[in-house]
């Protein structure tokens, strides 16, 4: 992970300033503004880098968008984890594909999801879903995502503790970072370096609320996302090159009254000089 980009985020009113020597031609102000950086593994058996041979996993490439995935290096019992889908699409000796609940949303949350008796779990959202759609704003967190659960949830039907989870985006083979960036209330300021290829600028909001309820999430002064009324509510979508352009400080705003509230931005990218 770069320096540059490990001090790309500045929350209003807590500053501090940094003379960055590596390559950097100004000094950034930085401070944490609750956000993580998680980098993105292409799966053994993508594209043209397959290692691990498992055919029934091409369409993929042409169907998956954000996507986590695990080996559990163990057999599992599709017999067993066939209770957890609510859609079976195909079925055979060695692979189940279909869609899981995501346990506390509704249907349009569904995950699609591959097992193979080898071992592997696959959990992903279609390349028309934003990347933000992964966060579990119901319990408010980032981690773990709803892909994550869903994997947890199909692995526990048969006894298996699931280990460390990989992400990747088959949308954006080249992108190697994910970059998230959390704030229920308040203020804060990012500024993107235009040495970064970014592939995604994504955000979602979603809050629980009560009479009187009044969320809004604005950039810039442009309001991205607002609502009012009572009960569950959430908003997401993506910005353009020209909403969140590079080398400028730009900021986000979150006003919340009478609910319980989460927000998110999340930047897909990769590095200067870094091989995909």
């Amino acid at each position: 992970m770069s320096f540059e980009f490990r001090h790309l985020v500045m929350a209003l009113g807590i500053v501090c300033l940094l003379l960055v020597g590596i390559g950097l031609s100004r000094s950034q102000q930085m401070v944490s503004a609750n956000n993580n950086i998680l980098t993105l593994h292409s799966p053994p058996f993508s594209g043209t880098r397959r290692t691990v041979t498992v055919s029934s996993t091409s369409f993929l490439d042409d169907e998956a968008g954000i996507t986590a995935y695990v080996n559990v290096s163990q057999t599992i019992r599709l017999d067993y984890v066939e209770s957890a889908f609510r859609v079976v699409e195909i079925q055979t000796e060695d692979y189940l594909i279909g869609s899981v609940s995501v346990p506390g949303y509704d249907i349009e949350y569904d995950a699609h999801v591959y097992v193979h008796e080898s071992g592997w779990l696959v959990a992903y959202y279609l390349p028309t879903d934003p990347v933000s759609k992964i966060f579990d704003w119901r319990d408010r967190r980032l981690s773990p995502t709803l892909l994550e659960n869903v994997l947890i949830k199909v692995a526990n039907e048969d006894g298996i503790t699931l280990p460390e989870v990989s992400y990747y985006d088959f949308r954006y083979p080249n992108a190697t970072h994910m970059l998230w960036v959390k704030k229920n209330s308040g203020t804060f300021q990012i500024d993107i370096p235009s040495s970064f290829e970014f592939y995604e600028r994504s955000w979602v909001l979603g809050a629980y609320g009560y009479a009187g309820m009044n969320v809004s999430y604005v950039l810039d002064g442009d309001t991205l996302a607002d609502f009012g009324g009572y009960g569950w509510q959430c908003k997401r979508g993506t910005l353009t090159e020209e909403q969140l352009r590079p080398d400028l400080m730009h900021t986000f705003e979150v006003s919340v009254d009478y609910a319980d509230n989460f927000s998110a931005l999340v930047l897909v990218y990769r590095e200067p000089d870094e091989t995909p």
